[in-house]
């Protein structure tokens, strides 16, 4: 059965008048009358009792009529749910972040999207970028920012929101701190500690070290950006870092970036989420959230040149 001719059976029996029903809908009487004799031919059954100007349910239309209070009290419901569910934001997001966005951009984030949206529950999973972009391929996650560039999926959408570089830091201590575009063979003296080998970081320091070519042979894999930061303060060693996450070290003097001539790598974040949930109003308010704040900090965010 057709949902329009039924509701348009629907206003006529609760009517029980076809010109009523014509005034009310802006058609004319006649496209009533047929469409009411589609219905009754698709059924196989009269539905109404003509009685001259009249017309009254038969017993056909009244069971069916039943059905119709039932049917469109339902869609109404419906309707109301959905929109109450838009104006009052519930559900629950399972967001990703690689490891310098977990730390120093996520935070912010979800802080002022809970404050919003207090009803929706926040599921958070930390990883390096190949990891989060996975665990999105297998449909564990539903959102998430990561660092660098990766293959892009068919059936996720990618958007670039933030523009950083990558630095060379080391602690105030070391021999490079006060060297002015340092040669090879003093980078070639230093430690080199990077992140675990399967992550977005390592790809970008061996990267660096080819684009200087230098042989790349860490020595130390650490799988915590915040530990790098303390054993490069303790002078254990150099490391290539996103600029935001040893920004703060940079102002305090605790760390020092280590500028070769020439020489800037960019390093992009991208905010990437299923197309198949992108009208998911939660999510609808999260990527506008997302994108709202990287405009409102774009100059607190980006690196000094």
């Amino acid at each position: 059965m057709d949902l329009h001719y039924l509701k348009l059976f629907h206003i006529v029996a609760t009517n029980l008048s076809f010109s009523k029903t014509a005034t009310q809908l802006h058609i004319s009487q006649p496209a009533i009358s047929m469409q009411i004799k589609k219905l009754e031919d698709d059924l196989g059954m009269p539905l109404f009792d003509r009685l001259g100007r009249h017309i009254y349910l038969n017993d056909h239309g009244k069971l069916l009529y039943e059905y119709t209070n039932k049917i469109f009290h339902l869609i109404e419901e419906a309707e109301n749910k959905m929109q109450e569910m838009e104006d009052n934001i519930w559900g629950s997001l399972f967001i990703g972040c690689s490891n310098a966005s977990a730390i120093f951009i996520m935070p912010e984030i979800i802080s002022q999207y809970k404050s919003l949206y207090s009803r929706v529950s926040i599921n958070l999973q930390l990883g390096n970028t190949y990891e989060i972009h996975n665990l999105m391929k297998l449909n564990q996650i539903d959102f998430a920012i990561i660092g660098g560039a990766v293959a892009e999926h068919p059936n996720i959408r990618y958007h670039k929101v933030w523009e950083d570089r990558v630095v060379l830091v080391a602690s105030p201590e070391n021999s490079l701190a006060n060297s002015n575009a340092p040669n090879r063979d003093q980078l070639l003296e230093q430690n080199i500690i990077t992140h675990d080998y399967q992550s977005k970081l390592y790809e970008f320091a061996e990267l660096i070290y080819k684009d200087l070519s230098l042989h790349f042979q860490p020595s130390m894999l650490i799988g915590s950006v915040e530990t790098i930061k303390y054993l490069v303060e303790a002078n254990h060693g150099i490391a290539i870092l996103p600029y935001i996450a040893v920004k703060q070290e940079l102002k305090d003097g605790r760390l020092k970036e280590i500028k070769l001539k020439d020489k800037c790598w960019k390093y992009d974040y991208h905010m990437i989420y299923h197309k198949s949930k992108e009208t998911v109003p939660s999510m609808i308010k999260l990527i506008h959230l997302v994108e709202k704040y990287f405009e409102e900090n774009k100059e607190r965010l980006t690196y000094n040149e």
